[in-house]
């Protein structure tokens, strides 16, 4: 049984039963089986999730609907003021301790790996920028979908001090590789093997 199946007391978290979803949160081309898989956009033959939504309104799930909950590299296409009414929207469609995780760029340590010689200026540029800016290099089409660029300086500092100033309980930061693999994530649905990533995870604040 995979660290998606169960949580940390051992709970059964089989997709489909009432309180027991697993949300991946803009899926992009990386389909998970096993998630609702969810994105502002459907490509077809490239990005086909199961459900299409609104950014602008909220999330169509009734409260209490997940448990676990993947957001990778998806934070910073947002900007720096709307993340936090983000976060209330997974909020409002997660059980009590629903379990998050975020995963994306880490410019900090994609300027420290430069330093040490194992990232190129190129890699520094896709973490500030997104690789949609680079377009050519990255094997893209000229524009993937809105708002492809990073909106802002994202880091795993930064995520952390937002996550633990909202009152997000748990805060974990978790080790990510040299290849860029988050060897201790197995199970979730990862969708970046970038070695300047990070993932956090987070239990959403205690409702009063």
């Amino acid at each position: 049984m995979t660290s998606t199946e169960q949580d940390r007391d051992g709970g059964d978290l089989a997709p489909g039963r009432a309180g027991t979803g697993r949300l991946n949160v803009g899926c992009g081309p990386h389909y998970a089986e096993g998630w609702l898989n969810t994105d502002v956009i459907r490509i077809p033959g490239t990005v086909e999730p199961d459900i299409v939504v609104d950014p602008e309104h909220s999330l169509p799930f009734e409260p209490g609907t997940f448990d676990l909950v993947y957001v990778g590299h998806i934070l910073e296409h947002i900007a720096w003021a709307e993340v936090p009414a983000f976060l209330v929207l997974l909020d409002g469609v997660c059980t009590d301790d629903a379990r998050v995780m975020f995963v994306g760029p880490d410019t900090d340590r994609a300027i420290r790996n430069f330093a040490d010689g194992i990232s190129t200026w190129h890699d520094v540029q896709i973490a500030l920028e997104g690789p949609g800016a680079y377009t050519e290099a990255a094997g893209f089409s000229v524009e993937r979908w809105a708002a492809d660029r990073h909106h802002w300086n994202c880091t795993e500092a930064r995520i952390l001090t937002l996550l633990e100033d909202l009152g997000w309980r748990d805060v974990t930061c978790w080790p990510v590789d040299e290849e860029g693999l988050l060897p201790e994530l197995d199970g979730w649905p990862l969708v970046s093997r970038a070695r300047n990533q990070f993932a956090v995870s987070a239990i959403i604040p205690r409702r009063v």
